[in-house]
């Protein structure tokens, strides 16, 4: 079995950006912050899912906003989506996203798959142009 080197190089390249998609969707890039004020877009982690949580004391008048990152376990399952937790005292909006870093920024950032789809277009015009040589 031999190998060319035009037909080898744009699977191998293909193969790469596979894994990287791959690794992408495993693990998010996050704002890691907390403030009394919304806009809190500072601070980084990383995890399977982004954080935002908005508590706001009823019984203070405050209302602080933190962001960070979480790992779902079989103790503690979490879904993307939010929670609102109300209590005499306080209430809370707990929110968790992933698959698009900085999913937790404020305003909250659009999942988009435009990178992937720039990337996927690539490695075709790769495969495409290295069978046409």
């Amino acid at each position: 079995m031999s190998f060319h080197t035009g037909h080898f190089l744009p699977a191998v390249t293909v193969g790469v950006i596979f894994s990287l998609l791959a690794y992408s969707a495993d693990a998010v890039t996050c704002f890691d912050c907390s403030s009394g004020k919304e806009m809190c877009n500072s601070g980084q982690c990383e995890g399977e899912y982004c954080t935002k949580f908005k508590t706001v004391s009823n019984q203070y008048g405050g209302t602080i906003w933190a962001r960070g990152c979480a790992t779902s376990t079989v103790q503690s399952p979490i879904t993307a989506g939010c929670q609102k937790t109300k209590d005499p005292n306080w209430s809370q909006d707990a929110c968790y996203c992933k698959g698009t870093d900085y999913c937790n920024a404020s305003p909250p950032t659009k999942e988009t798959a435009t990178e992937y789809i720039i990337l996927l277009s690539a490695a075709v015009f790769a495969v495409f142009m290295s069978q046409s040589a």
